[in-house]
Formats: C-alpha cells, structure tokens, sequence
C-alpha cells in the first residue's frame, strides 16, 4: 500500500474539510437567493464532452482507462450544458443552475513529473439567454459576483481581481483573423 496519495492529491484535515464546506454552504445560499437550482454532474465524462467547448487544453484532460474514450471533469460547465441540452431540456429557458464539486487537471511538477491537480470548484450557468435578455443575464452573473463576494466578506482590502472571458468578445476578435488561421488562433 502506498502511503502518499497521488502527486498533485492531498488528504484534507478536517479543518480544511470544514472550511471548504462552510464556503460551499455559504456560496449554494447565494445562489439560492437569486432563483439557481442545484446540479450534480458526473466526475467521469466522455472526452468529446469535456473537448467540445475548446476551452480545456487537450493536455490537461484527466484520461481513464475504459472501452470508450472517458476522463474526470477539468470543470463542470460541459458536463451542466450537455445535461442542460438532453435531460433539462425541456426545462423554460433560461436556465439557473449552480453546482459545487471536485475537479481533476493533468499537469506537470517543477520537475517535468506528470501530477494530478484537484481543486474545489463551486459556480453557477445561466444558459439560453438570447437577444436582449443575454445582456441582462451577463449584467445578473456580475452582481450575483458581488452578492458572494459580500456574502464571503471578501472586499477592495483584499485586493481581489476580476479575470473576464466572454464569448462574444472573442468571437468579435476571431472574425477579425483570417479563415484558415482562425482554430490556430483560439488555441493560442
């Protein structure tokens, strides 16, 4: 028996146990507040879910050794839009879901070791907002943003940064580059 987990792994004490779930509780009570229901995606998901947004590095991807092409969630937002596309998919749009679990990235030690990352993520999609109604949902992911940072007292003294990636500023960038060169592009 190994007496190490896995590089990149770590056993939580049960202070660090008691602080992730005092901020998941806290977080879940947010978006509660503000209309989001709970999902549960599964840790394991076909690859050509977790590739099909484009927005995971092939690398990253945590594969399994199984009959069909299978790896560990690097985050939840395909595995919630693929059930929000099948099994909720008679649900009124938009939708408000939220969901708080254990995500897995490949990586690679100081050393050039492969190592397993596994994080805490807790967020929210708001999927099938169009037309005007999109910009209004962007502006309602902003201040649901500040209702959980309040609720985590986490204010300007902390020094936080706000990090933006939006779709839409991207796309507008992209059908700037030339055709050929545009799948490049993205993934660089």
């Amino acid at each position: 028996m190994a007496l190490q987990p896995a590089a990149g792994a770590r056993d939580l004490n049960p202070r660090e146990v008691d602080g992730n779930r005092w901020l998941c509780d806290q977080l879940a009570a947010v978006y509660r507040q503000w209309g989001y229901a709970e999902v549960a995606p599964p840790a394991v998901e076909r690859l050509e879910t977790l590739e099909a947004g484009g927005g995971i590095d092939d690398r990253e991807l945590v594969r399994l050794a199984a009959d069909e092409p299978l790896g560990l969630r690097p985050e939840m937002t395909a595995s919630i839009a693929r059930a929000a596309c099948t099994r909720l998919a008679e649900r009124p749009r938009p939708l408000r879901l939220w969901s708080c679990g254990t995500v897995f990235r490949s990586g690679e030690s100081d050393s050039g070791q492969h190592r397993l990352e596994e994080a805490l993520q807790s967020g929210v999609e708001l999927l099938g907002a169009a037309g005007a109604e999109a910009a209004a949902a962007d502006a309602e992911l902003l201040r649901l943003l500040l209702a959980c940072l309040r609720r985590l007292g986490i204010n300007a003294s902390h020094g936080p940064t706000l990090l933006l990636g939006h779709h839409g500023v991207l796309t507008a960038l992209l059908d700037q580059v030339p055709v050929a060169q545009r799948t490049a592009t993205r993934t660089a």
